[in-house]
């Protein structure tokens, strides 16, 4: 994802983002089948269809439709086991890379 920004106003906590141009890649989850314990939870939650459970090697693990997947990220955040991922970042560098975006717009506020 690419953004420029124009300015930024902090207004009552929250940084408001001004977007000349925003461009997006097709974003979709993808699952750690060594991590998923078959939980059901980010199928029950997909509001997409795009989560549906198969069997590997005796074990029912989710599976992402990728056609049908929005990358929205409900479903990797359900996931008690961290087995869902967006793209190729993981919940913890996602929100990593967050931080670093706030903490320069704040300084470049200032």
């Amino acid at each position: 994802m690419k953004a420029s920004h124009r300015h930024v106003q902090p207004r009552q906590g929250r940084l408001q983002l001004s977007k000349k141009a925003l461009e997006m890649e097709g974003i979709v989850a993808s699952v750690d089948e060594g991590l998923c314990s078959g939980c059901r939870i980010c199928e029950s939650l997909c509001a997409y269809g795009a989560i549906e459970m198969k069997g590997k090697d005796g074990e029912t693990v989710a599976h992402v439709i990728e056609a049908l997947c929005k990358g929205c990220g409900v479903c990797g955040a359900a996931c008690p086991t961290k087995a869902i991922n967006l793209g190729h970042f993981t919940t913890e560098e996602i929100h990593a890379q967050v931080r670093a975006i706030i903490k320069e717009m704040e300084a470049a506020a200032a």
